[in-house]
C-alpha cells in the first residue's frame, strides 16, 4: 500500500512508526469494513478493506484529511456528521460513509459502503417524482366505479370527451354503444379481472372511441359484487394507426411475395397473371386486369384476375394513356377504378387496372402509391410478354388474323378436352357470301373481311377462351364452362355480330353474315376431337341450308 501522505510505504496492519495500541489493532481487524487509523493527520495503518481502496485512488484521502482537520475539536466526543466519499473504481464508483471515532491521541475512522443503500434511495426518489409527474401528465384516466353503475372516482386525463368532474356521477351505461345489431360489452362493470381489454363507446360529440380497459371487479366479504376500480385509455387514433401499419406490412409482404414469383416465371404471360392476382389481393380489389399496347398504339388485355372488369375500364385505359398521368381514379356508380401506366425505359408499354364496388369507398393515396410502385416494375414484364408474344404468333398464329392456326389450335383444344371436367362448346363459323367480295371488290377487301370477324372473336373470348382460324373464311372459337343455354346465346351473339359486317358486302343482294355450328359437351363427357370438328362443322352446314346468318348446335 502507497501512504497518500509520502511516497514511503505505509506500514502494513500491525506495523507503524508509532505504537499502535492493542485496542486499536483489535478495531482494525475485527472491523467488517475498511477502517484507518490515524495521528495527527498521519495514516499509521489500515486493514484489508481500507487497502482495497487507498490502491483504487488517492484523491477521496484528501477531501477525508480536511474533514479531520476540521473535526480536529471533536476528538474527545467523535464526529456527528459522517463525511461521504466518492472513490473511483474500474466499473462505477463506490460510496463510503466515514465516521471518526477517538483512541486518546489516535483517531480510528470506521467506513461503511454506502454505494447499494445511496442507489437505492435515490431510484426511489427518482420513480416517486417520475410516478407523480406521469400521474399528472397521463391522459389515462383511473376509476372506480359503485354498485349502482355510477362513477364514484375519477382521476386523470379526460376521457370519452368529458372531464373528469362531468363524469362523476355519471352511468357508465350512459356511453355504451348500441346499434340495432349489437350493443357494447361494458367493460366498466365487469364480474372478472380483464386486461388491456378493447371496447367501442359513445363520445360527448356522438363520435365512437375504442377504449382500452384494466380493471378488476370489487367484491364483499359474502361475494357480492360491489363495484369495479380500474384505468382506461382512449386508443382510437393508435388502434387505427396500427391497422394502418398492419395493412401496410401485410401489402410489403405481398409485393415481396409479388416480386420474387416475377423473378421466378419463366413465361411473361404467367408473370403478369401472377402479377394481377397478387395486386388485386394487395388493393384488396374485386378484379385486376393488366393490358399491353401493340406497336400502333391499341391495347390488348393481357391478364385478368379476380372478377371481370365493367366493359368500360378499356376506354378509361386508353383515356389514361391519352392523358400523360401515371395514375387515374375513376368512382362510379356502381365501381371505383384506378389505373396506373407502365413503361419500358421512357416508353409507354401497357397499364394496370383494379376495381372494387363503388359501396367500397374510393382509393386513397397508400393504394395509389402502391400501384404506382407496381407498375415500375411491370413495364420490364410487359416488354417480355411482348417479345415473346411476337415469337409466338410466327409460330401459333394465322399471319393475318394473330388467331390461333389450325395446328396450334386442335393441339389446345385436344389438350383441353383430356382436362375438361366442366361443359363446354365448339362453335364453327363460316362466313356467308364472302367469295363474291373477293370477285369483286378484290382480295384487299376480302382480307379486310376476315379481319374484321376475327376483331369479332377477338372480342368476345375470354382470356382462356381459344379462337382460330381453319383457313380461308372458316374460324372456330372454343369455350370453357359453358352449358346448353350459354352457348345458345353465345351462338346468337356470334350472329348479331356478324352483321356488322354487311357494309363490306359485295352487294345488298349478297351480303356477308355469319352461320355458326355448336357442339356442346356436357360435364365430364370424353369425346374425340375428330368426333367434335365434325359436329361443329355439321351443325355450321345445317345453319347454312337453313338460310345463312343463324345458327345450328348438335
Amino acid at each position: 500500500m502507497v501512504s497518500p501522505q509520502s511516497d514511503e510505504p505505509a506500514p502494513a496492519f500491525g506495523q507503524t512508526k508509532g505504537e499502535v495500541s492493542t485496542e486499536a489493532a483489535a478495531m482494525l481487524g475485527n472491523y467488517p469494513g475498511p477502517a484507518l487509523l490515524v495521528r495527527s493527520g498521519k495514516l499509521l495503518a489500515s486493514n484489508a478493506g481500507a487497502n482495497v481502496l487507498l490502491e483504487r485512488a488517492q484523491s477521496w484521502w484528501t477531501e477525508l484529511e480536511s474533514w479531520l482537520t476540521k473535526n480536529s475539536n471533536n476528538r474527545e466526543r467523535g464526529s456527528r456528521t459522517p463525511l461521504l466519499s466518492r472513490i473511483p473504481t474500474d466499473a462505477s464508483p463506490i460510496q463510503v460513509e466515514w465516521m471518526v471515532v477517538p483512541l486518546g491521541d489516535d483517531q480510528l475512522l470506521l467506513g461503511r459502503n454506502v454505494t447499494l443503500e445511496r442507489s437505492l434511495n435515490e431510484v426511489l426518489t427518482s420513480s416517486r417524482d417520475r410516478f407523480r409527474d406521469l400521474v399528472e401528465l397521463s391522459t389515462d384516466l383511473a376509476f372506480e366505479v359503485k354498485e349502482d353503475g355510477t362513477f364514484c372516482y375519477i382521476a386523470g386525463g379526460r376521457a370519452l370527451g368529458y372531464t373528469p368532474d362531468e363524469l362523476m356521477g355519471r352511468k357508465t351505461s350512459d356511453f355504451l354503444l348500441r346499434t340495432p345489431m349489437i350493443t357494447t360489452l361494458n367493460l366498466f362493470e365487469t364480474r372478472t379481472p380483464v386486461e388491456h381489454r378493447e371496447s367501442w363507446f359513445r363520445r360527448k360529440d356522438g363520435s365512437l372511441a375504442r377504449l382500452q380497459i384494466s380493471a378488476k371487479p370489487l367484491f364483499d366479504e359474502r361475494g357480492d359484487w360491489r363495484g369495479t376500480r380500474g384505468a382506461c385509455r382512449d386508443v382510437t387514433v393508435f388502434a387505427a394507426k396500427q391497422e394502418e401499419l398492419a395493412q401496410m406490412q401485410r401489402r410489403d409482404q405481398l409485393v415481396a411475395r409479388f416480386m420474387k414469383s416475377l423473378r421466378e416465371a419463366q413465361e411473361a404471360k404467367v408473370a403478369l397473371s401472377i402479377a394481377a392476382r397478387e395486386i388485386n389481393e394487395a388493393l384488396q380489389g374485386a378484379g385486376c386486369r393488366i393490358y399491353n399496347l401493340d406497336p400502333s398504339g391499341d391495347l390488348h388485355m393481357a391478364v385478368e384476375a379476380g372478377a371481370g372488369l365493367p366493359e368500360l375500364v378499356t376506354s378509361y385505359s386508353r383515356k389514361l394513356k391519352d392523358s400523360g398521368e401515371e395514375v387515374m381514379e375513376q368512382v362510379l356508380s356502381s365501381a371505383a377504378l384506378i389505373g396506373a401506366t407502365t413503361r419500358q425505359g421512357s416508353a409507354l408499354n401497357g397499364s394496370i387496372w383494379v376495381w372494387r364496388p363503388a359501396d367500397k369507398g374510393g382509393w386513397p393515396e397508400i393504394d395509389q402509391n402502391l400501384l404506382r410502385e407496381v407498375a415500375d416494375h411491370l413495364g420490364v414484364v410487359i416488354a417480355q410478354f411482348d417479345y415473346q408474344e411476337k415469337l409466338r404468333i410466327l409460330s401459333e398464329c394465322d399471319g393475318l388474323t394473330r388467331l390461333l392456326n389450325r395446328r396450334t389450335f386442335t393441339e389446345k383444344l385436344g389438350q383441353r378436352l383430356g382436362a375438361s371436367t366442366q361443359g363446354s362448346a365448339l362453335f364453327y363459323i363460316d362466313l356467308d357470301n364472302f367469295k363474291p367480295v373477293n370477285d369483286t371488290h378484290g382480295h384487299q377487301r376480302g382480307d379486310m373481311v376476315i379481319k374484321k370477324l376475327a376483331d369479332i372473336l377477338r372480342l368476345v373470348a375470354r382470356p382462356d377462351d381459344l379462337a382460330g382460324r381453319m383457313g380461308g373464311d372458316e374460324f372456330v372459337l372454343w369455350l370453357d364452362g359453358i352449358d346448353h343455354a350459354g352457348a345458345e346465346a353465345m351462338a346468337k351473339r356470334l350472329v348479331s355480330s356478324g352483321a356488322e359486317l354487311r357494309n363490306l358486302s359485295a352487294g345488298p343482294d349478297k351480303p356477308l353474315g355469319v352461320s355458326v355450328g355448336v357442339a356442346v359437351v356436357p360435364p365430364n363427357q370424353n369425346i374425340r376431337l375428330n368426333q367434335l370438328m365434325e359436329q361443329a362443322d355439321a351443325a355450321m352446314y345445317q345453319a347454312k341450308r337453313s338460310g345463312k346468318s343463324t345458327w345450328a348446335i348438335k
